[in-house]
């Protein structure tokens, strides 16, 4: 099966920043954007349309195909392929892997192309921080989960705590009016910091 014939967001695959960044800022957002820019006129339109030499292109497809493979496995997310695979594991004991079992990406893939089709409205959540926003395509997507990391004292709860006020905002201010649940494991939520 050919994995780069399922479309999929740039966005959930594990690119590196570099490509992923060049690909959004060029107007890419799936793969099927890539697809349709080489079905136009070859690695070379894809490269002109990148503004990046020929080797580039190709280095860039290939890592675009080869996370795609990653994360769909070799059949493509196919569902309905019934064929397995057995192995021998470190004790010399054989373990048998369907291989219509799903990725949680693929879930994921799925997931969000169907979701998708059916929202009209696919802006994101604005940290009104350009930098952030422009770092993360428009702002925190919704409906998908973007982790914070960090050293502590960097603001990773303060960011929170503003995404949460941040997807609550009407859409005359840019907002999305949205609904946030705010979990606090450590049991040090402050609602003086949300104003």
């Amino acid at each position: 099966n050919n994995n780069t014939a399922v479309p999929m967001k740039l966005s959930n695959l594990p690119l590196r920043p570099s490509t992923l960044s060049l690909l959004l800022r060029r107007g890419f957002t799936t793969t099927m954007d890539i697809e349709q820019s080489k079905q136009d006129g070859g690695i070379s339109n894809f490269a002109a349309e990148v503004n990046c030499s020929i080797k580039d292109a190709f280095r860039i497809v290939r890592e675009v195909e080869e996370c795609q493979r990653r994360l769909l496995g070799d059949n493509g997310g196919d569902v309905n392929s019934s064929s397995s695979l057995q192995s021998k594991n470190k004790y010399g004991t054989t373990t048998t892997q369907s291989s219509n079992s799903m990725t949680a990406a693929a879930i994921l893939q799925n997931t969000s192309s169907s979701s998708a089709a059916s929202s009209s409205d696919p802006r994101h959540i604005i940290t009104f921080c350009r930098t952030i926003d422009s770092l993360l395509g428009g702002g925190f997507a919704r409906s998908e989960v973007t982790e914070l990391c960090g050293i502590p004292g960097i603001g990773k709860t303060q960011l929170g705590m503003q995404l949460c006020v941040d997807a609550r905002l009407p859409r005359i201010y840019g907002g999305v009016e949205g609904e946030a649940v705010y979990i606090d494991t450590e049991g040090s939520f402050s609602p003086e910091r949300c104003y």
